[in-house]
């Protein structure tokens, strides 16, 4: 007997995180991909104009019972791709993989093996293992398909599954003429695995440390958590990160030389200041902190800061919104 093919037709919106809102897909098709990367010694830049990038993209069609219909991969994503898929039901479901590798996604046999699946950090964020990248991050997105003519579509809201932290300021406010000036900058506690689920990306893998400088026990240091000697004014370091939902908080630590009174290089010590970001990381966030230091830290980044000497404004905000068309057949 002849079977019949139907065609699977799916939007791809790059919208934020969250997922009440609605947006409306465009005819369309809008892809910023200049190849351009952000190292960290290019301090006063943010690389929006790449983060959405949609570089590979592996879709998934799921039965009602969560078992896999077929998953393809596109190395190429263009104005419109698309797929063939048998038997196709309105109550199927999408899952769509935006930049992982090819053959990731081989054995998945169902909809649970595919959200367990895991990302190294590094190899989302970081190109060469010490500078770090924006223009190939992943994304997820899922959702449900509908009947649309001859053949079936899915509105896909995708989401970075890695979050995002932005130091926009650092000023001292430092009583009896005081001064601190910043040596180094960097991010502890980040778990170095993230796994493919919006819902649930955590992992309770080792955590990675930026610092450069100095030494942590029972942390990996990477390079691309942290920025390494800073020698220019404080302008917008931003850093990539994992979800991270432990009691092992995610912390960005500023460290430097304090001076109580500002009477030369005799009197200061170097001192740190371990700023919890956020007791839950979420993915596709973006924390933006504004650090306000009015007295001395602690000796060592693993202890507990005083807050009495330092102010921390911080806003969450999502990740900027990009729309792009993505037709698959």
């Amino acid at each position: 007997m002849k079977k019949i093919m139907s065609l699977l037709v799916i939007m791809l919106a790059l919208v934020s995180c969250n997922k009440q809102e609605v947006f409306e897909s465009s005819n369309t098709i809008v892809i910023y991909i200049n190849g351009k990367s952000l190292t960290r010694t290019a301090l006063d830049k943010d690389p929006k104009n790449v983060e959405n990038n949609v570089n590979t993209l592996t879709v998934g069609v799921f039965a009602s019972d969560g078992t896999v219909k077929t998953i393809r991969y596109f190395s190429s994503v263009g104005k419109s791709v698309s797929m063939n898929v048998l038997n196709l039901s309105s109550t199927d479901k999408v899952i769509c993989a935006i930049n992982t590798l090819s053959g990731m996604f081989a054995d998945v046999k169902n909809v649970q093996d595919f959200n367990n699946k895991e990302l190294e950090l590094g190899s989302i964020i970081s190109k060469d293992g010490v500078n770090l990248s924006a223009d190939n991050l992943a994304m997820y997105g899922e959702s449900g398909i509908t009947k649309s003519g001859e053949g079936y579509v899915a509105n896909v809201d995708a989401y970075h599954l890695n979050s995002k932290i932005t130091l926009n300021s650092l000023k001292t406010d430092i009583p009896n003429n005081g001064t601190f000036t910043p040596r180094e900058i960097f991010l502890m506690n980040v778990p170095s695995k993230i796994k493919v689920s919006y819902d649930n990306p955590y992992t309770n893998y080792p955590y990675y440390c930026g610092a450069l400088n100095t030494s942590i026990p029972n942390e990996v240091q990477k390079q691309y958590v942290g920025y390494g000697n800073i020698n220019n004014p404080i302008n917008q370091l931003f850093y990539y990160t994992s979800p991270n939902n432990s009691d092992k908080y995610t912390k960005i630590v500023i460290c430097g030389m304090f001076d109580a009174d500002g009477n030369g290089p005799i009197q200061q010590k170097m001192t740190y200041y371990p700023i919890v970001v956020d007791k839950t990381i979420l993915s596709n966030k973006n924390y933006v902190l504004n650090v306000l230091i009015k007295g001395s830290g602690v000796d060592n980044p693993t202890q507990d800061l005083n807050y009495s000497n330092l102010t921390v404004n911080l806003n969450v905000k999502d990740f900027e919104d990009i729309s792009k068309n993505i037709s698959l057949e």
